[in-house]
This record gives C-alpha cells, structure tokens and sequence, in this order.
C-alpha cells in the first residue's frame, strides 16, 4: 500500500472514529525531577545507576543498537519521568497522538512509536525539540483482555496499569500493521533544559523559602525530609499565590517509615484528585513512586505544575480531538540542605583516613546517595572551603563521570 493510499484509509478510520467515539477522556500523569542546591541554584545531574524500566520498554540506545543515545549518556537539569497517557472510551476507535519536547528529548517509550525526532542516527543529538507520536487502537476493557508485557520482575512500571482505562494497540505509521504490544496507557520519558517555575531556598532543617515569579497559583506544596533509617516528617502548603513568596518547612509530627508512608501518601492522593485524575490514577501516581518519593532518605518540595505550563512543555495534539484532557504533572525537587552538604564534606574527609573501616564507611555513606552522587558530589565542590575536600571531590567525581 502506498503512504498516500494509508494515509487516505488512516484518515478515513480517524473520521469514522470522531463521530463514533465524542465520549473520549485522556488523563495523565508524571513528574519532573531537579536537584538544587541550598541556595536555589539549579544543578546539572547525570543519575549513576542503571535504568529502572522492564526490559521490553524502547529507548534511544537500543532502537539502534551501539548508538550512544540514551539518558544516561546526558547531563541535563531535569529528567521527566514516568508520563502515562491513560484513553477512556466505551467505543472502539483509533486515533493519533503526538508528543512535543521543545527544551528536551525523549528518551523512552512503550508501546511501539511510529516516528520520534530527532531521528534515531549515528550520533547523540541536542537535547532538544523532542517529540514522538502514536497511531493507536483504543479498545475499551470490557471487550478485550489481552496479556500485557511482563518479564517476571517485580518493577514498579507495572502499577499504572492498575486503573480502568481502555487498553491501547499500536501501528506502524507507514505500513499500517498492528503491533502486538497491548499496554493500559502510553508511555514516555525524556530528559530536558529548563526552569521549574518555583525558585526555592533552603535553610537548615528542611525549611524552604519558595517564590513563585509566574503568573499562575502553584498549588499542593509538600516538604519532605526523610532519615536513614525512613522515619519522615513532612508539611503542606495548599498553594503559592502568583507573584508571592512563602515560607515551607518539613514541620510535622516525625513518623515511623510505614505510618509516614501511609500520611503522606493519602495526602498527596487527595492532592492529584482534587487537581482532575481519577481516584485509581492518584493511587496509581503514589503506588508508582512511593519508594523514590517517600521512602528514599534526603530533603525534597513536590508540587503540582499548573496544567498551563505542562502544556507549554510538553505540547500535545490527538486526534480526533477529545472531549477532555487533563494531565496532572508533579515537580520533584531534591534539595541539598547546608546540613546534608556539611556531612558530605566530612564523609569525603574521612577517605582519606588512615583507617580502612573509617574509609569503607564513608564510602558506602556516599554511594547511598545513589542516582544523586553526581549532584551531591558537584555540591560538594562548589560550596567546600577546604582544598583538599574539593580536589577528593574532583577525583571521586571523574571516577564516577568519566569526562569524554
């Protein structure tokens, strides 16, 4: 079949389907994560372990196999993570989805995407006017089951699949054959250059200033500081008035991990709800990222971005059109607090002790940062007044980022 004989019967099916399906509903959900210092300075961040994602989800790197594309050959200030795209409709129907990324690049999909941009070549692109798009069966649950993608792993992938969306199918966009990857929703990550629209400010335990210089309300603020052994405490703010400036502080009662957990958890559930998800998508959202939110130690600001704003980061055209989309995104904010950054400068101090178990254990402590050592230990660098901590720093880094 030629592409413009497709595109004539892909048009035709689109038409059709607009006329027989004006009851469809999109919601979404995800999150932009950033790490700042204690004085709001926004840090470049390269996570240092591997990826968290089933096997069977696409990316960059392995679409071409040996490509240096993926995240994590990238320093950026942000890693959008997790978007899903969830379709209710009682009809059949097909349609066309096309995600934009202007300050960023899309890094991971699933299922099968029919075009992405940059193309997928022989070198790494800018981080930049990203962008992939679906042609997608949307088949209500109650007239399919099919077996979704499992590798047999427990991932935490799998739990927004636990919602009563319709499963989605999709096809490639020159041929027009069905892939047969059935999904709840469609997903994407990336990773991108941008501001986060709160400039936040933190002082001595877990107490932010945050100001808001835009033109919209931000709303559910959360502060959270989270111990080693997973006791937590954390305080709300229900929003942050345009143009204002408001003082947040992780001043609740400190809870055991599991009691902790469960209070924020119902908290930030009620949150995405009253923001326009549904109920099993919030429990989803929370249920996907209680471990990295909840129950990873350090001193973090969630909020809710005001829709507006996701809609000029990430740009989104469906067709036909729905009668409704909401997207419910959450900015992540780890923070570097002037505590955590003094313990740092010690624990890297302490590798050059004369001792091997005082080494060991500072060298555990800072590989416990995890995905955030890189940040932590450029933090370290530019606020250490000590030469000998900054030229340990420096070394421990290239170790950890070899420089290319």
């Amino acid at each position: 079949m030629t592409r413009i004989a497709l595109a004539t019967v892909l048009a035709i099916g689109l038409t059709a389907s607009a006329q027989d399906a004006p009851d469809l509903v999109v919601h979404e959900w995800g999150t932009f994560t950033a790490v700042y210092g204690a004085d709001g300075t926004m840090m470049e961040w390269r996570p240092l372990i591997g990826d968290d994602l089933p096997e069977f989800v696409y990316d960059r790197a392995t679409v071409v196999p040996r490509v240096r594309q993926g995240k994590g050959e990238y320093t950026t200030y942000e890693r959008m993570e997790t978007p899903v795209l969830y379709f209710y409709t009682e009809k059949e129907t097909h349609v066309s989805v096309h995600v934009r990324f202007p300050k960023g690049l899309i890094t991971e999909w699933y299922p099968f995407v029919g075009h992405t941009a940059p193309a997928i070549g022989a070198s790494a692109p800018p981080v930049r006017d990203g962008a992939v798009s679906w042609w997608a069966e949307i088949v209500p649950a109650s007239k399919a089951s099919p077996k979704l993608a499992t590798r047999g792993e427990s991932n935490h992938y799998y739990h927004a699949r636990e919602t009563d969306a319709a499963y989605v199918r999709c096809r490639d966009r020159d041929s027009g054959a069905r892939r047969d990857e059935w999904e709840k929703f469609l997903f994407y990550r990336g990773i991108g250059n941008f501001d986060l629209p709160l400039s936040v400010k933190t002082a001595e335990d877990a107490r932010f200033t945050v100001a808001n210089p835009t033109g919209r309300p931000i709303r559910h603020l959360f502060a959270l500081k989270i111990a080693r052994d997973g006791t937590g405490r954390f305080g709300y703010a229900d929003q942050v008035e345009a143009g204002a400036t408001r003082a947040l502080a992780a001043d609740g009662e400190p809870l055991a991990k599991d009691a902790f957990v469960r209070a924020i958890g119902a908290k930030l559930e009620e949150s995405l709800v009253a923001e326009g998800l549904y109920r099993k998508e919030a429990k989803a959202m929370v249920k996907t990222w209680t471990d990295s939110y909840f129950q990873t130690e350090g001193t973090r600001l969630l909020y809710v971005l005001p829709e507006p704003l996701t809609n000029e980061l990430l740009p989104i055209t469906i067709q036909p059109a729905p009668k409704q989309i909401k997207r419910v995104l959450v900015a992540r904010v780890d923070v570097m607090t002037p505590e955590q950054t003094r313990s740092l400068h010690e624990l890297i101090r302490e590798l050059g002790d004369e001792t091997f178990d005082a080494r060991e254990a500072a060298s555990k402590r800072i590989a416990s940062y995890g995905r955030f050592a890189q940040p932590a230990l450029t933090e370290a660098i530019r606020t250490a007044d000590d030469p000998e901590i900054r030229s340990r720093a420096k070394d421990l880094l290239d170790r950890l980022v070899p420089r290319r």
